[in-house]
């Protein structure tokens, strides 16, 4: 049974771990690409450029998850500013290898125009 001052601490409580570090840097950038929030993006590589590359704890760098989310407008904006199309995660995939997993043909062939 719960008691209202456990409540109260589950409300206080971040939803989850992965929300805790998203928010955090340098995985702010993972977040916007994640929220599909173009705008933060071009802010915080505007602010910092060496961000467009960072790994997350799976080695996934921004442009493995706007590739995985199938977010074209923000692939072309992380490759405006650098971001590695080679760059390889922690099960040795690019970016260009979730876009063929995912089935998706258009991101795969904007994908593949980066390599």
């Amino acid at each position: 049974m719960a008691t209202a001052a456990t409540t109260q601490h589950a409300q206080e409580e971040p939803l989850s771990p992965l929300a805790t570090k998203l928010s955090q840097p340098p995985y702010q950038l993972h977040e916007a690409v994640f929220k599909g929030d173009a705008e933060t993006v071009k802010t915080l590589l505007e602010e910092d450029k060496s961000v467009v590359n960072v790994p997350d704890c799976h080695g996934n760098t921004p442009l493995h998850l706007a590739v995985m989310l199938g977010n074209e407008a923000i692939i072309k904006l992380l490759v405006s500013y650098n971001a590695s199309a080679r760059s390889k995660n922690s099960l040795g995939w690019t970016p260009l290898n979730e876009s063929v997993s995912y089935g998706d043909r258009t991101i795969s062939l904007s994908t593949l125009e980066l390599v």
